[in-house]
């Protein structure tokens, strides 16, 4: 089963911030929205938990676009892999790291474990987004998750367990600043662990668009923190029917909203 996600380049709204914490009702309602709902239409919601098993085996790649002159005058556009930069590879394995220790997911360098990876990170330029070599969907969708430009996650569930999710691919515009990237690498790993619908909050939060395109929002916030602790809870179990996991998931997020600073 597929599953993606997209942030819009365009998006320049600064964030509203909450000058008092949301209530536990109110983070319910916010884990609701971005764990069991959609950010594009035509994309189907599910009714069931889900989540990774892990490890989370990562690799980095980066491309240059190289054109050739054909005959006619025409152009073939190339995507010509090249060494990551280290800013990028820094912005991964940040986030990666924050991730890791919120799930409890072991984070794995695939290259180092000798395994194929399984969450692949791809810094491209804007008019190689939609490139197949990237991420294995059908073209029409992945042009539309490329034609804003930021960036976006494409991710599938496995056969046998439809509730957990073995692989995703997160493309990212390398044209974009420094900062932007860095929102971007961390907006879409969150939201490929299980959290593909964004949402508008009056506090900071990564699973809004607004303040991307400034790179605002490099960071959880706390309430992310907590939608995050609460989906990978060991008692949230995959699979779990939504009207139980939201039962179970006021009484997690009550917990954390008492226990976090």
């Amino acid at each position: 089963m597929l599953w993606i996600a997209g942030y819009q380049a365009m998006a320049e709204e600064t964030p509203r911030v909450q000058a008092k914490r949301p209530s536990v009702s109110e983070l319910l309602t916010f884990f609701e929205s971005v764990v069991f709902g959609a950010e594009f239409s035509g994309v189907k919601t599910v009714n069931r938990v889900r989540k990774w098993r892990g490890p989370l085996r990562y690799q980095i790649r980066e491309f240059h676009e190289k054109v050739v002159l054909k005959p006619g005058g025409f152009q073939d556009r190339q995507l010509i892999s090249r060494r990551v930069k280290k800013l990028h590879r820094e912005f991964v394995l940040k986030h990666l790291t924050s991730l890791s220790h919120l799930t409890g997911l072991k984070v794995e360098d695939a290259d180092q474990v000798g395994r194929p990876a399984n969450i692949n990170f791809s810094f491209v330029p804007r008019l190689q987004m939609a490139n197949a070599r990237l991420a294995r969907a059908d073209q029409r969708m992945l042009q539309r998750l490329a034609s804003h430009g930021g960036c976006y996650f494409v991710g599938w569930t496995g056969r046998g367990a439809a509730s957990t999710f073995v692989e995703a691919s997160i493309v990212v515009n390398i044209e974009r600043l420094m900062r932007a990237k860095d929102h971007c690498v961390l907006e879409e790993a969150t939201q490929s662990l299980g959290f593909p619908n964004d949402v508008s909050r009056p506090w900071p939060t990564i699973f809004s668009g607004a303040g991307g395109m400034r790179g605002g929002i490099r960071e959880l916030s706390r309430p992310d923190r907590i939608i995050v602790k609460t989906l990978y809870d060991r008692r949230m179990l995959i699979g779990l029917a939504k009207t139980k996991a939201l039962k179970l998931a006021g009484e997690i997020i009550a917990e954390l909203d008492r226990k976090l600073p």
